[in-house]
């Protein structure tokens, strides 16, 4: 049983086993329910404008979440309740709550949500933990009783409230495991050995990963920034250009997914960073975040980078000493009219150059090469 702060062994056992086997939050679910005296029980994840989503599920009809997020979902007076705080300049603080804490019972009886959902699926008592809020989207467990049983009172609250840490650890934990297995699976050991600033975004720019020249980078919030978990650019015009691009190169649609570089401008004056962003088409395992994520590489040209020697991209791809100083360039993140300034040439030499390096080395374009010349000298330098 639960009382005050104190949350039975077995179950903070099962939450924590989940955050490292997210198949088993169905079971903390249902055990959550059980200990509540609840029958159902559902982990959400919810724009709260859209009110699209994702759901894990205990003891709940699927056609219920079919009709929640197909329908319903903008229609609950929970999301709506929301809605408003977002909306509102008051600070959005993460409850524990019932159905009857935003709406009085008459009054929630009256509603289309009320009538066509919760009493079909048998959900006539709500209590909803609220456990992180990223951008848009909240993230909160739903317990749910029937008409044969009480509402939620001030024991389940309580049990609410002692759960609710644990549980967002649980859910962190998870995600951050996640992120770290997809980088393995990516790229392993080159993101962090490169000595560029590497992240990891979703089609939002919420940054899922991020090493430690990219730590480094966004500090200085020049140029570059962490706003919130999200990535983006000081610059304004720019910020709008990186959002475009980072959602382009994460879109739900692989075969809309593509690249994209920019130069970002600093306010200190110095040379811009370098930003090229190309999609990661791995899947996430933690719950909700199922889908493609963005690769951001950002060279800092006043970082002391150690880029690969160019004896060593010559040979991997036996590229000419020419080609090989221009994939040097690319590496750099530099344009075409750059690099012929930067080497003396004609902007047609470079794209001649090009076309045999990206033959050479079986790609199609820069942000491509970027990533396979990352991968080999990390390899070989390593």
């Amino acid at each position: 049983m639960v009382s005050g702060n104190s949350v039975p062994a077995d179950t903070l056992e099962m939450i924590y086993d989940a955050a490292l086997e997210p198949a088993l939050w169905q079971n903390v679910l249902q055990d959550i329910a059980d200990k509540m005296g609840g029958d159902q029980g559902a982990l959400i994840l919810q724009d709260q404008i859209s009110g699209q989503g994702h759901a894990v599920l205990a003891n709940v009809d699927p056609a219920a979440i079919e009709k929640y997020f197909g329908y319903f979902a903008t229609r609950n007076p929970m999301q709506q309740h929301n809605l408003k705080y977002l909306q509102s300049d008051e600070p959005f603080t993460l409850s524990v709550m019932t159905d009857q804490d935003i709406l009085p019972r008459d009054e929630l009886i009256r509603t289309e949500y009320y009538n066509d959902f919760m009493c079909r699926f048998e959900m006539k008592s709500t209590l909803m933990i609220g456990l992180a809020f990223d951008g848009l989207s909240g993230t909160s467990i739903a317990i749910t009783r029937p008409a044969s049983r009480e509402d939620f009172g001030q024991y389940e609250m309580a049990m609410g409230h002692a759960l609710q840490r644990h549980l967002m650890r649980a859910l962190k934990i998870g995600r951050e495991l996640d992120s770290a297995h997809i980088v393995g699976g990516a790229l392993g050991d080159v993101l962090e050995k490169s000595g560029r600033g590497v992240f990891l975004t979703d089609a939002k720019g919420r940054i899922r990963y991020a090493n430690e020249a990219a730590n480094e980078i966004v500090a200085k919030n020049d140029g570059l920034s962490d706003k919130g978990s999200m990535l983006t650019a000081t610059n304004r015009a720019h910020a709008k250009k990186l959002e475009t691009i980072l959602a382009t190169a994460a879109a739900p649609d692989r075969a809309l997914r593509s690249g994209g570089s920019l130069l970002l401008p600093r306010l200190s004056r110095q040379h811009p960073l370098s930003v090229i962003v190309m999609p990661v088409n791995a899947e996430m395992a933690a719950p909700f975040h199922v889908g493609p994520l963005a690769l951001v590489c950002v060279t800092d040209p006043e970082r002391d980078v150690a880029l690969p020697q160019q004896q060593l991209i010559c040979d991997l791809f036996d590229l000419t000493q020419a080609e090989t100083k221009v994939a040097m360039e690319l590496l750099a993140a530099e344009e075409p009219k750059a690099i012929a300034q930067h080497l003396g040439v004609s902007v047609n030499t470079v794209r001649v150059h090009m076309a045999s390096i990206f033959r050479k080395t079986r790609t199609n374009r820069q942000a491509e090469l970027v990533r396979l010349l990352m991968q080999m000298t990390a390899i070989n330098m390593g």
